[in-house]
C-alpha cells in the first residue's frame, strides 16, 4: 500500500488466525489525505485501491481485523462491509472533488459541496473524528492542480497578509468599527465569519486585546463544535494564543541516536542547504571537503550564489578541509559535544577553520515556537 498513508505502507494477513491488518490505511475513522500538521499530500485514489485490493485479497478470508491505532472488529461479514464503505469513502471524495473542480468550483466551495452519502457518512468508522471530508477533499484539489492558487486572478498576485490586513481594516472603516460588526456576528453564531474577519484586524494590529479575545472566544465555539480532534485541537491553540501568546515551553528534542545513525550524511547536507540565508551567504564561494575515516566516505559542500550543493566526492582546489569520524559527527548532531570542543580534543582535524565559520555563519537557526494566529516577525 505504498503512496497511501505512508510513501512506504504495507498490510498484512495471517492466515493462521484468521486475521487482517489494516496497518494506517484502514482505521476506525476517517483519515488524512493532507495532515494539519503539515507534510506532502496523499494519494485518495491510490489509498481507495489498496483497500479495495485488501478487500479482494481477504475480504471472504477474514474474520477478525486489527491496526496499531484501533481496536478490532470481529466477523467476516461485518469486516468485508467495513473495507467496502471505507474504501469507498475515500473513493467518494476523490471523485466528487474532480467532478466539481471540473465544473470550476474552487477548493473551499467544493470543501462547503461534497457531503458523503448517508451510507457512508452513519458509519462509526467513516466520521470524521481524525481527518474531515473538508479539508480531504481540499487535499485531493491539491494533488491534481496544486494548493496555493484556485485559478483566479484576484488570488493570483496578493498581498502578504500583513499589508493586506492594513488595507482592509482602512476600508472597512477602521478597527472599532469592524469590532463591533464581529460582535453582532457573534451573537448570531457566525464564528467562521468571525474569525475570519478579526484575523485582518489581528494581523493589521496585533496589540489589538479586544480583537484577540473576541476572535479566541470564536475559536473556542469552533472548537467545541468540531467532531475532528485535531481541528478541535487548532481552534482551542489559537485560542490560547490569542489570549497568552506562544508560551515557550522546553523544545522537545526529535533526534535520537538511531535516527542519526540511519541518516544519510548526504540528506544532512541538503537540510543545511535549507538553513542557509541568502542575505548572510551573498558573495561567498566556498568549497569544503569532508573525510570520514571510520567510513572512508568522502563529501563536499559548494556554496555559491547563496545555494549549498552537496556531494558524495571531494572537490578539487578546496578552501577547506575537515577530517572527523562518523561518531563524532553524530555525537554533534545529538548536542552531546561542539565542533570548537572535538577540534580542541584533536577529533576533528581542520584546514582554514576561517572559511568553516563563514559557512556556519550562513546558517539560520529555526525557532520550534512559531505564531500562528498572528505575524510572525522576521
Amino acid at each position: 500500500a505504498n503512496g497511501t498513508e505512508a510513501p512506504s505502507e504495507f498490510m498484512f494477513y495471517i492466515p493462521k488466525y484468521k486475521a487482517f491488518c489494516g496497518a494506517e490505511v484502514i482505521n476506525r475513522t476517517l483519515h488524512n489525505i493532507s495532515t494539519l500538521r503539515g507534510a506532502q499530500t496523499r494519494d485518495a485514489l491510490k489509498w481507495s485501491k489498496s483497500i479495495d485490493q485488501a478487500v479482494q485479497l481477504y475480504g471472504d478470508k477474514s474474520e477478525v481485523i486489527f491496526a496499531p491505532h484501533y481496536w478490532p472488529k470481529w466477523g467476516q461479514e461485518d469486516i468485508k462491509d467495513m473495507l467496502e464503505k471505507h474504501r469507498d469513502t475515500y473513493k467518494f471524495i476523490h471523485d466528487q472533488t474532480l467532478r466539481l473542480a471540473n465544473q470550476g468550483q474552487t477548493p473551499i466551495e467544493i470543501s462547503e459541496m461534497v457531503k458523503l452519502p448517508d451510507a457512508l457518512n452513519k458509519e462509526f468508522f467513516n466520521r470524521g473524528y481524525y481527518g474531515t471530508v473538508s479539508h480531504n477533499t481540499k487535499a485531493v484539489y491539491d494533488k491534481y492542480f496544486g494548493a496555493w492558487w484556485d485559478g483566479n486572478p484576484s488570488n493570483l498576485y496578493k498581498l502578504p497578509p500583513v499589508e493586506a490586513a492594513k488595507n482592509y481594516v482602512e476600508f472597512m472603516g477602521g478597527e472599532t468599527e469592524v469590532i463591533e460588526k464581529a460582535k453582532g456576528s457573534y451573537d448570531k453564531g457566525e464564528y467562521r465569519w468571525v474569525v475570519e474577519i478579526l484575523n485582518q484586524v489581528i494581523f493589521a494590529n496585533p496589540k489589538n486585546k479586544e480583537a484577540r479575545e473576541l476572535s479566541a472566544d470564536a475559536m473556542e465555539q469552533l472548537g467545541y463544535q468540531a467532531e475532528s480532534g485535531p481541528w478541535r485541537a487548532y481552534f482551542l491553540t489559537g485560542a490560547q494564543e490569542l489570549r497568552n501568546g506562544v508560551v515557550a515551553l522546553p523544545t522537545p528534542n526529535p533526534l535520537s541516536k538511531d535516527m542519526i545513525n540511519g541518516l544519510p550524511t548526504l540528506n544532512f547536507l541538503d537540510y543545511l542547504a535549507v538553513r542557509v540565508n541568502p542575505e548572510k551567504a551573498n558573495g561567498l564561494d566556498l568549497k569544503i571537503n569532508i573525510k570520514f575515516t571510520d567510513l572512508n566516505e568522502d563529501y563536499s559542500v559548494v556554496l555559491k550564489n547563496s545555494v549549498l550543493n552537496s556531494y558524495d566526492k571531494l572537490q578539487k582546489n578546496p578552501n577547506s578541509e575537515i577530517i572527523l569520524t562518523r561518531d563524532t559527527f553524530n555525537k554533534m548532531l545529538l548536542k552531546e559535544t561542539t565542533f570548537e570542543k572535538e577540534i580542541k580534543n584533536n577529533n576533528i582535524k581542520v584546514t582554514n577553520p576561517e572559511n568553516v565559520n563563514k559557512l556556519v555563519g550562513t546558517l539560520d537557526n529555526f525557532k520550534f515556537w512559531f505564531n500562528i494566529v498572528e505575524p510572525n516577525v522576521q
